[in-house]
């Protein structure tokens, strides 16, 4: 038997009208439960996302996950599990015929036992990094860049001690000390730094410059980061990153520093070309140094490089998909080339390591794609229906790769790189279907929320029917599946729910988001289980929205302030501000 552990940065399960931040996420500290020797330190449950319940509508922003992920990791842990990392559309009971609020599989306020926390009845979306419908949040590719790291080095990383400086914040209301930690053993590991917290303005820090001491190795010399010659670092503003030190590489060559976060680690099946691909932090000079050896030396570099002690110092390179340094790494039973990738900060977000693909890791950029997945032979491409084409560059290079239609893309070289243009698979470049609402009912009086167990409590089928607004909402066509269609409702109310005729396909609680966790219905994705009918005729849908009332948010229902919605002259707030469509094409690549 393991023993797990988890957190998250905030909870919907209190329901007690207060914020439940845990701002402890945002820090750096040891954590050192009470494990058996041997035994690691493995969180199985960390937020991916937040839900909101019916008394207590949580709101996340984006960054509020992958900041905390990091301190967790630096902290100490050996694994990253999730909760939730895909959110999820409830399955309908067997037992009712109807999605009534009492009779659903979802936890809620009717339940005679156990939490009842009042949820949703179908949407369990969580907010996490892919949504109720598999929707890409922003989370979910912030999280992907340490995701793609430990992907290479978590084996090298596990073992490794965490630590803290003996000058750290008192508590998480310093803002002005920096917050940073290491995890190493033998003077090699990972720097973290967290300029990052939840609702709160972290500033800026200048004049940063990171010495660090072995703990157990006192004949391993102190490692200044940047160096001595270069100017201190200023870290950005509400920033968090990771930078290596003395990380090893192939044979005896170390990466000493970087001023930039390890994306991966490509190395080739007969082990003669390693690629580390790294990417710029915004608002950091780049510097790398490597620990200069008699095997080592240079091939070629993009930036002024200087010899300082037993580094060789590289700083401000040309960023992009050509090598910024190149070594050559003559060992006894073969010569390595050993080349480093410093990707401008634009690729953040926008870079995939497809593991299976063609046998081995490869490093994908997309700008304008918003997923590249692989299934081993092939290369699935999903982008916005509005891109016409989609660019993918490749390291290593593959070769020419082919496209269902048997249109065969050849790389453009780029550096370590080979770019390709994939254009909009034909037949899929139709415009979308135009939506038409038209108000069926107006909404009635408002609910007075009542509080049975001390919270709001959900309202009822009944009181759905006699206070919701009610709307008909008309797709023109419906769409094929191969473009995932989703509806975006945005309005203003307490609560709203999305029927297709008595089935209740999801429901959504006002949390005050935009855009990026506000309700979406997966059109495409709910298909599989209703029958919508032919693709290209018209289908209605039906949408519910409850009025909110000033008085809930006061005494019934928690929302923070800064995310209510605007209430009229009669403290109630209710509008269906817009339905709009967006939909993605894909593309799959395969090797000839």
């Amino acid at each position: 038997m393991l023993p797990f552990f988890g957190g998250y940065p905030d909870n919907f399960w209190s329901k007690d009208h207060q914020d439940h931040t845990t701002y402890a996420s945002w820090m750096f500290s040891p954590r050192a439960p009470a494990l058996p020797d041997g035994f690691p330190l493995l969180d199985v449950e960390m937020g991916g996302g937040m839900a909101s319940c019916y008394a207590q509508r949580v709101h996340m922003e984006a960054f509020d996950m992958p900041s905390f992920h990091l301190t967790f990791l630096a902290s100490g842990s050996s694994c990253l599990g999730f909760y939730m990392y895909h959110g999820g559309n409830n399955p309908h009971s067997l037992l009712f015929k109807h999605d009534y609020p009492n009779e659903t599989l979802q936890e809620s306020s009717f339940q005679p036992a156990g939490a009842q926390n009042p949820m949703p009845s179908e949407s369990y979306d969580f907010f996490a990094p892919l949504g109720e419908f598999g929707q890409a949040r922003p989370h979910y590719h912030r999280m992907r860049l340490l995701h793609l790291f430990l992907q290479s080095f978590g084996l090298w990383l596990a073992p490794r001690i965490a630590s803290v400086p003996s000058v750290a914040p008192a508590d998480y209301t310093d803002v002005a000390t920096l917050r940073f930690a290491v995890r190493s053993d033998e003077g090699s590991g990972l720097l973290f730094v967290n300029n990052y917290q939840r609702w709160t303005s972290m500033p800026a820090k200048s004049n940063v410059r990171f010495e660090l001491r072995s703990p157990t190795a006192a004949n391993i010399s102190t490692l200044t980061i940047p160096s001595p010659a270069s100017a201190a670092l200023t870290v950005p503003a509400d920033s968090f990153f990771v930078l290596p030190f003395r990380l090893p590489l192939t044979g005896d060559v170390q990466l000493a520093w970087a001023t930039a976060q390890v994306v991966s680690q490509l190395v080739t099946v007969s082990v003669t070309r390693e690629t580390v691909v790294l990417v710029e932090v915004a608002g950091l000079p780049v510097e790398l140094a490597v620990l200069g050896s008699a095997n080592l030396t240079v091939v070629s570099h993009t930036g002024p490089i200087v010899s300082e002690g037993d580094h060789w110092v590289l700083r401000n390179p040309t960023l992009g998909t050509t090598p910024v340094l190149v070594l050559r790494n003559t060992l006894p039973e073969r010569t390595v080339l050993v080349e480093f990738v410093v990707l401008p900060a634009r690729y953040t977000d926008a870079v995939w390591a497809p593991e299976e693909f063609a046998n081995q890791r490869h490093v994908v950029l997309s700008e304008n794609a918003t997923f590249v997945l692989s299934n081993g032979s092939s290369l699935l491409v999903r982008s916005p229906s509005q891109a016409d084409s989609v660019t993918l560059t490749v390291a290593p290079v593959p070769g020419p790769l082919t496209l269902s239609d048997g249109t065969v893309l050849k790389p453009t070289l780029s550096g370590s790189f080979g770019q390709y243009t994939v254009p909009r698979p034909a037949g899929s470049a139709g415009s979308a279907p135009t939506v038409h609402t038209r108000l069926v009912r107006a909404a009635g009086p408002p609910r007075t929320v009542p509080t049975p167990h001390g919270y709001g409590q959900e309202p009822t089928e009944d009181e759905w029917l006699a206070g919701a607004a009610v709307y008909e909402v008309t797709l023109s066509a419906l769409p094929p599946n191969s473009t995932h269609t989703l509806l975006h409702v945005d309005y203003l109310g307490d609560a709203a729910r999305f029927f297709f005729g008595t089935r209740l396909l999801t429901d959504n609680w006002y949390s005050g988001y935009q855009g990026q966790g506000a309700m979406e219905i997966g059109i495409t994705a709910l298909s599989g289980e209703n029958d919508f009918g032919p693709v290209g005729s018209p289908v209605t849908f039906t949408l519910q929205i409850l009025p909110l009332t000033r008085a809930a948010l006061q005494k019934a229902v928690y929302l923070p302030e800064p995310y209510q919605p605007p209430f009229d002259a009669r403290g109630i707030a209710l509008a269906l501000n817009s339905v709009s469509v967006s939909q993605m094409w894909e593309a799959t690549l395969s090797l000839p």
